[in-house]
C-alpha cells in the first residue's frame, strides 16, 4: 500500500534553539499568529505590498498603513535596508512593522547568490539593532526573499542563522525570535529546505532544545532493550524530539493475569508519577508516547486517573486492551493527528497480524483485549496492520519509516501487504475465558468422580 495523502496543518512542526540569552523558534504558520511585538515584511523598494507576507501584513494593517508607508518612504532605501513603521490596525502585542526590503520593483534580473546573502545578512543585522534601540525584545520574521524576491532558501537560513548566531551570542538583552514558513509553501521546496540548512549546515545542531518528549513504556517480564534502539533513531530523525524511558519494576505473569487492580496499582502509580514530572517540566512543550504490550493497559489507567496529562501523539503496538476502550472519555486530553486528513482520530494503534498475546491475554483473565491484533475500529484510533509478531515492530528501518513522520509531522504511511483473514480458533478464543472453562472442566470431573 502506497502512503496516504495528507496536506499539512498549520502550527505542526516548530523547532526552537537557544543562543547566548536569546531563543530562536522555527514555525510552520502564519506570521499574523505570532505575539510578538514586531513583525517583519518582505518588500520592493516602493513598498507595494503585493503579496505574500508585505500583502498579509498589509490587509491586516488596513489602507492607511500602506498609504503612510509609501508616502514617507518609498523609493527612498536600497535593497538590504529596514523601514521602520507602525503596526496599523494589527492586533497587539504587535507595535511595529519592519518592512525588509528584498528587491528592486523594476529589477527583473534573477538575483546572484552573493546578492541574495549581502541583503539577508543586511536586513538581519538591522532588524536585531533596530530591537536594542527601540526597546523591544521580540519579533517574528518569514523566510524573507524566498517569495517574489526568489532568493534560494538555503542561501536565506545559512546567512540567517549565521548572522542571528554573531548578533545574540553576546547580547545581554534576551530577544525572542521566531521565522515564519507559511504552511503553502510546504508543498513545495521551501520548508524542507529551509528546515535542513538550519539543522545541518549551519552548525546550529548544538543549540537545539529538545522540548519534545517521548515517553516510552514497555511491557513485562521485558528488559525493554528496544528503548535504546528506539531513542537513537528518533534522535537523529528529528532533532527536536527527546526520547526517555518510562520503566517499572520487573512485573511478572501471575501478578498481570489476576484480574484485580491492586495487583497492577503499584505499577500504575510508579509510572504515572514519571509522566507528571515530565509533563510539569518547564522545559517540556510537548509530550508524546509509544506504549507497548502491558505498558498500554498502564498507560490507560494513567490517563484515567490523571486529567492533567495530554498527550501530542500516542502509538500503541502490542496493545491489550479492550477493543471497547472508551476514548471517548478523554479523547481531550489526546492531540487531532491532523485536521485535515484525519480529524477525528486521536491515537495510532499499530497491530500485527502475526501476534497471538493480545488474544491469549483475554482469553486467559479479565481486563485485557485482542486490540493489538484486531484494532479497536473506534472513529477515534487509527488502526494500522503490519506483518509483525507482538515485538516485531521495534526495527530500526519501522521506527525510522512509520514512527518517526508520525511523531514529527502527523504523518501516517500506509502498511505494507494485505491483511489475512485470522485462523478461526484465534477468533473463538476472544469470546472464551479459560478461567471459566476450567471451572465448567473442575465441575464436569466432579460430577463424574462423585457419580
Amino acid at each position: 500500500m502506497s502512503e496516504l495523502p495528507r496536506q499539512p496543518a498549520e502550527g505542526k512542526i516548530q523547532q526552537r534553539y537557544t543562543i547566548g540569552k536569546s531563543t530562536v523558534t522555527l514555525r510552520i504558520g502564519d506570521i499574523l499568529d505570532s505575539k510578538a511585538e514586531v513583525l517583519v515584511s518582505s518588500d520592493d523598494d516602493r513598498l507595494n505590498m503585493g503579496g505574500g507576507v508585505s500583502r498579509a501584513l498589509h490587509i491586516a494593517a488596513g489602507d492607511a498603513y500602506k498609504r503612510d508607508a509609501q508616502t514617507k518612504f518609498a523609493g527612498q532605501y536600497e535593497v538590504g535596508d529596514v523601514v521602520v513603521t507602525g503596526a496599523g490596525a494589527i492586533q497587539p502585542p504587535c507595535k511595529y512593522v519592519f518592512h525588509a526590503i528584498s528587491r528592486r520593483f523594476d529589477d527583473f534580473q534573477p538575483p546572484t547568490e552573493a546578492l541574495a546573502r549581502a541583503a539577508i545578512g543586511k536586513i538581519v543585522r538591522r532588524s536585531v539593532a533596530l530591537l536594542e534601540s527601540m526597546g523591544v525584545t521580540s519579533i517574528a520574521l518569514p523566510a524573507v526573499g524566498t517569495g517574489a524576491a526568489a532568493f534560494r532558501p538555503e542561501d536565506v537560513a545559512l546567512v540567517m542563522a549565521d548572522v542571528l548566531r554573531e548578533e545574540l551570542t553576546t547580547r545581554e538583552t534576551a530577544f525572542d525570535v521566531e521565522i515564519f514558513i507559511f504552511p503553502d509553501d510546504m508543498a513545495g521546496t521551501t520548508y524542507g529546505t529551509f528546515f535542513k540548512s538550519f539543522d545541518l549546515a549551519s552548525g546550529w545542531l548544538g543549540h537545539i532544545v529538545r522540548d519534545h518528549l517521548v515517553v516510552m513504556i514497555h511491557g513485562i517480564r521485558t528488559e525493554a532493550r528496544w528503548f535504546d534502539e528506539v531513542t537513537a533513531i528518533l534522535r537523529q530523525e528529528d532533532h527536536q524530539l527527546n526520547p526517555v524511558s518510562t520503566g517499572y519494576e520487573y512485573f511478572d505473569v501471575v501478578r498481570f493475569l489476576l484480574p484485580f487492580r491492586w495487583a497492577k496499582r503499584r505499577v500504575i502509580e510508579r509510572v504515572e508519577e514519571k509522566m507528571l514530572s515530565v509533563v510539569d517540566d518547564p522545559s517540556t512543550v510537548k509530550v508524546s508516547v509509544v506504549a507497548h504490550s502491558f505498558g498500554t493497559f498502564v498507560l490507560s489507567e494513567v490517563l484515567q486517573r490523571n486529567p492533567r496529562i495530554a498527550i501530542n501523539r500516542l502509538i500503541l503496538c502490542g496493545a491489550v486492551l479492550p477493543r471497547d476502550f472508551r476514548w471517548d472519555l478523554i479523547r481531550d486530553r489526546l492531540t487531532v493527528i491532523d485536521p485535515h486528513e484525519y480529524p477525528t482520530q486521536r491515537l495510532l494503534n499499530e497491530c500485527g497480524w502475526r501476534d497471538t498475546w493480545p488474544v491469549l491475554a483475554q482469553f486467559m483473565t479479565w481486563g485485557y483485549g485482542s486490540s493489538g491484533r484486531f484494532g479497536f475500529q473506534s472513529p477515534l484510533v487509527w488502526d494500522r496492520f503490519h506483518d509483525l509478531d507482538h515485538s516485531g515492530f521495534f526495527q530500526d528501518a519501522f521506527v525510522r519509516d512509520y514512527w518517526s513522520p508520525f511523531i514529527s509531522e502527523g504523518m501516517i504511511k500506509g502498511s505494507a501487504g494485505k491483511r489475512p483473514p485470522s485462523p478461526w480458533w484465534l477468533q473463538v478464543l476472544t469470546v472464551l475465558k479459560l478461567p471459566i472453562l476450567l471451572l465448567v472442566a473442575a465441575g464436569i470431573g466432579a460430577w463424574f468422580y462423585f457419580t
